[in-house]
């Protein structure tokens, strides 16, 4: 008797546990979109210019979303990134550049002084701006996309061919399907 009455809490504990009324899903997803190839002081070009100027669009769809996106109610992007890839010859002794990004022609991020060292090793320059990337949140919640331009001056006259991605962390609350 004395088994039976533990089988009958745990079974009772375990069963009222379970949220069977839950409304709601939460997850954590991945982000991301990569720039087309970006070329400066192309010699092809016959120009001497070091500004590169890109856009493209972050869309919200991906494996883990397709199936909620209409039913998003938040979104809060836990981490967002730039990621430069080509770039590897910049390291070292570098003029600081200014670096600029916009998101749908509304949100801007400015680095004056950036420095390409770290970026060009490989690591991700972080934009840690908390106020504006809840902005871009809710745009991406509300339109399901943005445009990100990114504008900024490679440091030296060398011709240099690289790509952006930009990559958010993001933790996403959807209606159940």
């Amino acid at each position: 008797m004395k088994k039976f009455s533990l089988l009958l809490l745990f079974l009772t504990l375990v069963l009222s546990s379970c949220d069977k009324d839950a409304t709601e899903v939460n997850f954590t997803t991945n982000i991301s979109a990569t720039s087309d190839d970006i070329a400066v002081n192309e010699t092809s070009m016959k120009t001497n210019s070091n500004h590169y100027d890109v856009e493209f669009e972050v869309n919200l769809e991906n494996e883990d979303t397709q199936e909620y996106l209409d039913k998003i109610k938040d979104i809060d992007i836990q981490e967002l990134n730039l990621i430069f890839n080509g770039l590897e010859d910049l390291a070292g002794n570098q003029t600081p550049t200014n670096l600029k990004i916009t998101i749908d022609n509304n949100i801007v991020f400015e680095y004056n002084g950036f420095k390409y060292d770290l970026v060009a090793s490989g690591e991700k320059f972080q934009i840690e701006n908390t106020d504006k990337i809840k902005e871009v949140a809710e745009l991406l919640q509300n339109k399901k996309k943005v445009t990100v331009r990114i504008e900024g001056v490679i440091p030296d006259m060398n011709f240099h061919q690289f790509t952006i991605t930009v990559d958010a962390l993001a933790k996403i609350t959807a209606d159940v399907l």
